[in-house]
Parts: C-alpha cells; sequence; structure tokens
C-alpha cells in the first residue's frame, strides 16, 4: 500500500476518489491513521469495495478539497478554511466532522504576531506549530490564521536561551494591551494598568495582573524544553508545567482585584479609574488571545 495509492470513497451514498496522500498529508490525525493502509481490510466498504464514511457529503468534501488545496499550498497564497455559518446553516457540523478526525489544529492553523516591541528583533513562523524567536523584549500574541475560531488552551516550548517570560492571555480588541511598535521599554503581558491582560511571569514567579501579583507560585522551576500550558475555561484561567498544574486563578478573583490611577505628572487621572478588566468575561470571547511577553 502506497502514497501514490488512489482511494476510492463512498461518502454518505456519494462517491468519489482521492489520493491516500492527500488523506494523510498530516499523519498525526485520526483521518491520516484510518487511511495510512493499516486499516484498510478491516474498514467498513460498501458492496463495490469503496471505503464507506457515514456523514454527509457535503461536509466532508469540504475537508478533502482543503487537503488538496494545502498539497500545492504557497506562501504567497495561503489556504484558508472552509467556514461553517451557523446563522445561515452552511456547512453546518463541518467543525464537528474536523474534530471527529483529529484535524482541528492542521485546518484551524495559529500564528504569532509581534505586538510590542522592535520588529527587526523578532522573526514568526506559521504553520500547524508556530513558532517565533526574539533577541529582545518583545510581545506576541496568537492569533487565528485565515479564521475566526477562538483558542481555549495553548503550549509553549521554553528555549534554551530565556532569561524571563510571561505567558497568559490579553484583550487586544477589545482596548487592551494596545499594539507598541517603538524602541522604548514598553510593558510586558499583564503590566499594564487597563487589565487588559493576565499571565504567569516565570521570573517572578506568580500570576500577574495589572503589574500585582494575583497568586505566588513560589515553587515554580523550569528549564529548557519546559512545556507551560495555559488553559481557559468559563469560570478561571489555569497554568500548568510539564502537565502539573501551578496555578489558578478565577475570573472572579480578576473582578474583585482593585482599579489603579495612571499618574500623569504626578495627578491621578480620572479617566483611568474606571477602566474595566476584560478578562472576567465570558471566556468564549473570541477577543481573549494567548500572548506571550
Amino acid at each position: 500500500r502506497k502514497l501514490s495509492d488512489i482511494i476510492c470513497l463512498n461518502i454518505g451514498g456519494t462517491k468519489t476518489q482521492v489520493l491516500r496522500k492527500t488523506l494523510c498529508q498530516y499523519p498525526e490525525s485520526m483521518l491520516a491513521a484510518q487511511f495510512s493502509g493499516r486499516w484498510d481490510d478491516s474498514t467498513e466498504k460498501d458492496d463495490a469495495g469503496y471505503f464507506f464514511i457515514d456523514q454527509p457529503y457535503e461536509l466532508v468534501l469540504p475537508l478533502i478539497n482543503f487537503l488538496r488545496a494545502k498539497a500545492i499550498e504557497t506562501t504567497a497564497d495561503p489556504v484558508a478554511p472552509p467556514i461553517e455559518d451557523r446563522r445561515t446553516g452552511k456547512l453546518q457540523g463541518f467543525q464537528r466532522v474536523v474534530e471527529y478526525y483529529g484535524m482541528s489544529s492542521f485546518v484551524y492553523q495559529q500564528a504569532f504576531e509581534l505586538h510590542r516591541g522592535v520588529p527587526a528583533t523578532a522573526v514568526c513562523v506559521r504553520g500547524v506549530e508556530p513558532s517565533f524567536s526574539s533577541s529582545a523584549w518583545n510581545s506576541f500574541v496568537l492569533q487565528p490564521f485565515l479564521h475566526a475560531r477562538g483558542v481555549k488552551s495553548f503550549s509553549i516550548v521554553l528555549g534554551a536561551t530565556i532569561e524571563r517570560a510571561q505567558i497568559g492571555w490579553v484583550c487586544p480588541l477589545n482596548g487592551g494591551f494596545s499594539a507598541n511598535f517603538t524602541t522604548t521599554e514598553h510593558a510586558g503581558v499583564a503590566e499594564d494598568q487597563d487589565g487588559g491582560s493576565i499571565a504567569l511571569d516565570l521570573l517572578r514567579r506568580g500570576v500577574y495582573c495589572k503589574g500585582m501579583p494575583l497568586k505566588v507560585v513560589p515553587d515554580l522551576v523550569l528549564h529548557a524544553g519546559a512545556v507551560v500550558t495555559c488553559k481557559r475555561t468559563p469560570d478561571c484561567y489555569r497554568w500548568l508545567v510539564d502537565g502539573a498544574e501551578v496555578a489558578v486563578v478565577t475570573k472572579a478573583a480578576i473582578k474583585a482585584q482593585p482599579h489603579q490611577r495612571r499618574k500623569e505628572g504626578g495627578q491621578g487621572n480620572p479617566h483611568s479609574s474606571a477602566t474595566s478588566s476584560f478578562l472576567h468575561q465570558d471566556s468564549t470571547d473570541r477577543n481573549v488571545v494567548p500572548a506571550i511577553s
């Protein structure tokens, strides 16, 4: 069985053909495992010997066409995923099919973008496993690439030369943690007074918001290659290091954090004292995105 094999499919009663290598483009997915050739003898088939997929043709074909397009994708002409529009009913159920076949991270890719700092000192790489490198103090946000699906969990692998990192969440589209591309010093994630960001500060060993500690983690120990995972739920934000939970901060605790006045020429700024924290909103808000300084 070869990747160049032509696979005959019966999708919900409609027949089509596709190359095996198209279905196996992402080897880590369940779709690739099913059609790798290892399970051909045990996979369901119709009377004509076509592999049978008991799903609607109009939902599976867009996934196959997406993979066909990815096979000839160029950096100048990236492929956007099919969009499910629940208002019109177009492709309703497509995301469920994508998740069933273990294709979510491959179809709905993310990309790091420099949000604060000096562009000449940062390099961002998009893809299934987006990455960035930085030779200066910069801040990055992880944004959906060519789609609008939000992120509820992400993991960062620490490099060997990292000196300090702040890993968490921001709300740039709601007015918090605004972009800043200057050579002057800028505040990192969770250091702004507007409350639009929260992060686990690996140097100060704690979870911070508005520059103040919300949760102290005195025993936090990190190493090159450590995996820091951030998760958000409707009620809280969680951080794990190498799979072990190190901190949990509830949204109630963020909401209860006192507002601080910014100083301008030694005087309080009354316009900033009423600024609310966006991060205690429902976690389904797509404006909440991962961020790293």
